[in-house]
């Protein structure tokens, strides 16, 4: 889930004209979306989404799994390090876009922004990557889907397949949905790309165990918000220092 000569700074990219050399702050807060790898086409409605962020931090989404990882630019030269992954599971050929897309991040070596196009190419210059801009959705308006949920334990885990979690954050502050077991509403604030969220009053359903365990994980994942990430389609919730915390898509 994209011109040669700027600054630096969180998630997006580029380079301008071929034979012009751009420093990497040109790379920093910039949002890109997969149009093209190896010289095809990119799956329709998958989303594949790339970010470049500041101190060489990178992100997004590989069409089913989210990612992290790491990058250095020095004028159009460009490499990057793949990091960890979540560990979902998509149709085969989403799975194998997905890991044409990995391994394509990693055999970068230039990058060039010609035409508003992010390009990422390899070795002899050989095209890998095309990006455009990514339009990112907005935070209200949208029936949020959580598809990962951080249990507590430093890791991220898929949510239940007999639950559904939610979310809808209101323009008036107030964030309502289903929690798994239960249906939630409390308030939230944001201020740029940070956010609170208040404690959830919640019904008082009961649940297998393992349902309330992870109703009780995702309410205080909430709490513990400090950041959100829009993507075209996607949702993340982080701590302050970057944890993912839940992530989302949309339900349309």
């Amino acid at each position: 889930m994209r011109k040669a000569l700027l600054l630096m700074g969180l998630l997006f990219g580029a380079a301008l004209v071929a034979g012009c050399s751009a420093p990497a702050s040109t790379l920093v807060d910039t949002n890109w979306k997969l149009i093209m790898l190896n010289g095809k086409k990119a799956l329709p409605e998958v989303g594949v989404t790339l970010s470049f962020g500041q101190a060489g931090k990178l992100g997004g989404n590989a069409g089913c799994n989210s990612f992290s990882g790491a990058y250095k630019a020095n004028g159009n030269q460009l490499t990057i390090e793949p990091g960890a992954m979540t560990m979902m599971a998509c149709m085969a050929e989403v799975m194998q876009q997905e890991s044409d897309f990995i391994a394509a991040l990693a055999a970068t070596r230039t990058y060039e922004i010609k035409d508003g196009r992010l390009i990422l190419a390899g070795e002899a210059g050989k095209e890998l990557v095309v990006f455009v801009p990514l339009q990112p959705a907005a935070l209200a308006g949208v029936e949020w889907q959580a598809v990962m949920v951080n249990n507590g334990k430093e890791a991220v885990t898929s949510v239940l397949a007999s639950t559904e979690i939610t979310a809808q954050f209101s323009e008036d502050g107030r964030l309502t949905g289903k929690s798994g077991c239960n249906t939630y509403n409390t308030t939230y604030k944001t201020d740029g790309s940070a956010i609170s969220i208040q404690p959830a009053a919640t019904t008082r359903m009961a649940c297998p165990p393992e349902v309330m365990e992870q109703e009780a994980q995702y309410l205080s994942a909430l709490q513990s918000a400090s950041k959100f990430k829009l993507g075209e389609k996607t949702l993340e919730l982080r701590t302050a220092e970057g944890a993912l915390l839940v992530s989302y898509k949309s339900a349309k």
